[in-house]
C-alpha cells in the first residue's frame, strides 16, 4: 500500500487538497494512539514524498482549517521547513518530529 501510494504521488502532476487531505489527517498527532496503521502508513508516504509534496502543504492545512493541530510530519523537516516558516507558532521535536501549527497566523 506504501509503494502504491508513494507512486500516486510521485507521478501526479499536481497535488489536489483531494489527494493530500486524508493524507494529512492520517498523520494527526492524535491518530497515533487511535490508528496506528494508518498513522504509520501515512507518516512513511509523507515521508518518502516529502519534497514532491512540499509546495502543497501549507495551502492544504490552511483550506481544511486543521492549523491549530499537532501534525507528526516525520521527515517532513524538508518539506515543512520552507513553508511552515511563515507560521508563527511552529515547533518540530526532534525525537518525534511533530509540528505545531497555531491558529494566531491570520494570513489562511
Amino acid at each position: 500500500m506504501e509503494t502504491i501510494m508513494t507512486m500516486v504521488i510521485d507521478e501526479s502532476d499536481d497535488i489536489s487538497l483531494t489527494l493530500l487531505s486524508p493524507l494529512l489527517a492520517s498523520v494527526r498527532q492524535e491518530n497515533e494512539t487511535v490508528s496506528p496503521i494508518s498513522w504509520k502508513l501515512g507518516k512513511k508516504v509523507v515521508t518518502n514524498c516529502a519534497v514532491k509534496l512540499q509546495p502543497y502543504l501549507q495551502e492544504t492545512v490552511c483550506s481544511i482549517g486543521v492549523a491549530s493541530n499537532t501534525f507528526c510530519a516525520a521527515k517532513v523537516g524538508q518539506a515543512v521547513d520552507a513553508p511552515f516558516k511563515l507560521v508563527e507558532d511552529s515547533t518540530i521535536r526532534e525525537e518525534d518530529k511533530v509540528v505545531s501549527f497555531s491558529s494566531s497566523d491570520s494570513t489562511h
